[in-house]
This record gives C-alpha cells, sequence and structure tokens, in this order.
C-alpha cells in the first residue's frame, strides 16, 4: 500500500491518485515536513490497511479522489475528502442526528438522518443495557443521537445508539449514554462543512459561546445541530451564532457574540 502523503492538507481535484495498492516501500514524505504526519504515514503504511470515507474511490489498483476538496486524515487511517457539500452521504461510524418517523415490521424504526438514499432503521433495542422489555418508548418526532452501521447504496442504511467498541458504556436508563435519545433543546441544520468544524474539540466558536452561556451539544455529520441551555432564548441566540458564523473571520465571530450576548456575561 502507497500512499501519498504529500497529498495530505492539500487540495485533490476528481481523479487524483490518493493511494496505489500495490506491493512495496512507500518514500514519499510531507512537502510541509509536518513530523506527525510523517509519522502517521508510516503507520498506515505498515500496516497496510486503511479506510476510505466520503469523496474517496477505490478501484481494482488505487483509490482516487471523485471530489474537489482537502484531502483529510483521521487517525489512525481514515481518509476523506473535506469539502462543503450539501447532499450527505452516510457513512459506516458517522455520528448522526435523525427524527424518528414511524416504526416499521421487526422492530425497528425508520429515522430521518437526511440521507438521499432514503430513511434509516433503528432496532428498539439499538441501545445500551436495552432489552425488549427496558427500552426506550420513541414516537413519531423524537430525535436520536446515533451512529451509522451500514451505509451501502443497494441495502436500507443502518444506524444504532449503542456506544462503538472502546467506548465506555453507560445505560440508556441514566440519561448519561453518549448516544440516545435528545430530549427537549432546539434542532437547527448547518452546511456538511460547518458540521466537521463543529466536532473539532478545539473548535473556537463553541469555546466562545461557552463563556456566556452554558449549554449542551450534539452535533450530526448530517448537518444536524442539537442545542440545550437553561433557557430558549439563549438556544435561539447560540443557533443563530451557528449559522451565521461559517463564513466569518475569528475577529468578526467575536463582534457577532458580543452583539448577540450583550446583556449576558456568565460568571465563573
Amino acid at each position: 500500500m502507497q500512499v501519498h502523503s504529500e497529498k495530505l492538507n492539500h487540495p485533490v481535484m476528481p481523479g487524483d491518485e490518493i493511494a496505489c495498492l500495490s506491493t512495496g516501500k512507500h518514500t514519499s514524505s510531507t512537502s510541509s515536513g509536518n513530523e506527525s504526519n510523517t509519522t502517521t504515514m508510516a503507520m498506515i503504511q505498515q500496516s497496510g490497511i486503511i479506510k476510505i470515507g466520503p469523496g474517496l474511490f477505490q478501484t481494482e489498483n488505487n483509490i482516487i479522489a471523485t471530489k474537489a476538496g482537502i484531502l483529510r486524515l483521521v487517525p489512525p487511517n481514515r481518509y476523506f475528502v473535506d469539502n462543503n457539500q450539501h447532499r450527505y452521504v452516510p457513512m459506516v461510524g458517522d455520528m448522526v442526528i435523525g427524527v424518528v418517523k414511524d416504526r416499521v415490521p421487526v422492530e425497528q424504526y425508520s429515522v430521518d438522518i437526511l440521507a438521499h438514499q432514503g430513511l434509516a432503521l433503528l432496532p428498539f433495542i439499538g441501545f445500551d443495557g436495552a432489552t425488549r422489555r427496558n427500552r426506550p418508548d420513541l414516537g413519531p418526532g423524537s430525535l436520536v443521537y446515533a451512529r451509522v452501521t451500514l451505509a451501502n447504496k443497494d441495502l436500507d442504511i443502518e444506524i444504532t445508539c449503542e456506544s462503538a467498541p472502546g467506548m465506555k458504556k453507560k445505560d440508556w436508563s441514566t440519561g448519561k449514554s453518549v448516544f440516545g435519545e435528545l430530549k427537549g433543546g432546539y434542532v437547527v441544520e448547518c452546511s456538511l462543512g460547518m458540521a466537521r468544524k463543529l466536532l473539532d474539540p478545539n473548535c473556537y466558536l463553541l469555546k466562545l459561546i461557552s463563556e456566556y452561556v452554558s449549554f449542551e451539544v450534539a452535533v450530526g455529520l448530517n448537518g444536524r445541530v442539537w442545542i440545550n441551555s437553561e433557557n430558549s432564548n439563549d438556544s435561539v441566540l447560540i443557533a443563530n451564532a451557528i449559522q451565521n458564523s461559517e463564513h466569518l473571520t475569528q475577529e468578526q465571530v467575536v463582534q457577532m457574540l458580543t452583539f448577540l450576548f450583550k446583556t449576558k456575561k456568565k460568571t465563573k
């Protein structure tokens, strides 16, 4: 497996080769000299296994880009092309916010996750600690934070609210599990690019908002954001800040938040 590491965090175009599925020693290095990128690449070369995400396609001999954007790596070995597309294409492992539409046979919920392929299926017992007798009772309109477990163009999309392998599990009934029903709060939609920015642990916008108000947030890679704060007015202000900040500089974000929250400053 030969990955063209010099393309990482750089623009790629449709048709660009990202990796060559052949044996042999990989000799390229990043043009920026980024030591951490080089180390990560070396680990990938050694294992010979990579996972491809949105914007990439595997042929018989290589992996190529199918969209224009920036090539990104999610450690340890998942690549995708970062671009601001409007249509959500589910990938296994994606965290999404869904709206329950109905119950379907075989004890499942049909859930809208904004996927162009159609509705996703969520098992009745697809929650940490759930059993047939002890499980959430969801109705149409209920919100869930879930992760994609099956995404195939020829099959129904499948999601679950169970913790991923390696994550610490907490019973759904405690209300403290990572995935599950989202109660109360306020939901808005944003671009897929903005959703990825909000999921960054160092997201500047969310850190700045937290200086004004206390809130909870769940972000789906499908472009939905759930916000829960002490009162509905604050939730609306946070939603406005998220939707209006995408193309602003950090200085402009500061000015916007100062205006939106001019009567508030969280006491520490």
